[in-house]
């Protein structure tokens, strides 16, 4: 099964796969999902930036906060 940028992102970076999939089962929006599955430091880096996917319910958010995070590092 192929993995999607977040769950791989998640995977590589401390992040909770477990915690995505849950928000998503709970019917929250994908950004608000990747946010808190996110690590706190993460979190950090994202919040409050023009990148944070947290009220948008997009895959397109979520990519641009995983780009944004990984020039970060």
């Amino acid at each position: 099964m192929l993995k999607t940028i977040a769950e791989d992102y998640l995977q590589g970076r401390n992040g909770s796969i477990q915690e995505y999939h849950l928000g998503l089962a709970r019917r929250l929006r994908l950004g608000q999902a990747f946010f808190n599955a996110l690590s706190e430091k993460d979190q950090q880096l994202l919040r409050g930036t023009l990148r944070d996917p947290f009220h948008k319910n997009t895959s397109q958010a979520i990519e641009e906060a995983v780009v944004f995070l990984l020039d970060q590092y």
